[in-house]
């Protein structure tokens, strides 16, 4: 994808591209065969549900994209015209959906400047657990943290905070502390928990793996009393065959979405 940015494609082309890629067709759209199935995930990745209210932002977007996909309007340029309505003057109905694609551009401009993927499933986790941020009580862009390839001392805010890392920035000496807030640390590419080294973890409730090696996972060292994880999660355990994952009975342990 930055290839194709450097190529001198523009948004739109780049919405165009993206929809044509396998993950999105085969993956993403797989199954979906009606308009409303379609639209349906359209809203799900704004963060919008139809709720038969009418004038809902979920269901003015519903009837929205619903009315676009039977015009046989491409869903590149659907998402394209809707991430730039909500990018300019949105109706008030809308502002909460415009603030959360807002706080999802922050922590995927975070994640790029340190890190490169042209894995799309990876991307797409990364934009996992993206909450909207008061204005009234944060800044956005001080609750995203990304970890790089040297020394990290991470301090979260008072409020809820996403800290982004690596197998390569990653580092036993790196440490993290969450801080206020409910905090969320996430470790992308393959990670083994026998050999895969964590930083000193303080004061985060969860921690989010995106995909484990195929060995036994033993996730007992990461105590809640001194790391306050409290919940991991894991975006892909596919490679894992008859293997065990072992944790806490103060813990929950389950495989998220990737929405």
């Amino acid at each position: 994808m930055v290839k194709l940015v450097e190529s001198g494609m523009t948004t739109s082309q780049l919405a165009d591209a993206l929809v044509a890629h396998p993950f999105f067709t085969n993956q993403i759209m797989a199954g979906r065969i009606t308009s409303e199935e379609q639209a349906a995930v359209l809203l799900d990745n704004f963060g919008l549900k139809a709720d038969g209210i009418p004038d809902s932002a979920g269901s003015q977007a519903q009837a929205y994209f619903t009315s676009l996909i039977n015009s046989g309007v491409g869903f590149g340029q659907i998402v394209y015209q809707a991430v730039k309505y909500l990018s300019e003057s949105p109706a008030v109905e809308f502002r909460e959906t415009a603030r959360l694609l807002d706080e999802k551009a922050i922590v995927a401009g975070d994640y790029s400047r340190e890190h490169s993927s042209d894995d799309l499933s990876e991307l797409q986790h990364v934009l996992y657990g993206v909450i909207i941020c008061d204005p009234a009580a944060c800044d956005p862009v001080d609750n995203n943290f990304t970890l790089t390839n040297s020394l990290d001392n991470v301090s979260g805010t008072s409020r809820s905070d996403t800290i982004i890392g690596d197998n390569v920035s990653i580092n036993s000496f790196d440490t993290i502390d969450g801080g206020g807030g409910i905090d969320i640390f996430k470790v992308f590419e393959l990670f083994d928990a026998a050999t895969s080294p964590l930083p000193v973890i303080t004061n985060v409730e969860t921690i989010y793996f995106l995909k484990l090696a195929n060995a036994d996972q033993n996730f007992s060292a990461l105590a809640q009393a001194t790391t306050g994880i409290n919940r991991i999660k894991i975006g892909d355990a596919s490679l894992l065959d008859g293997k065990t994952i072992t944790t806490t009975s103060d813990r929950h342990c389950s495989q998220s979405d990737t929405q």
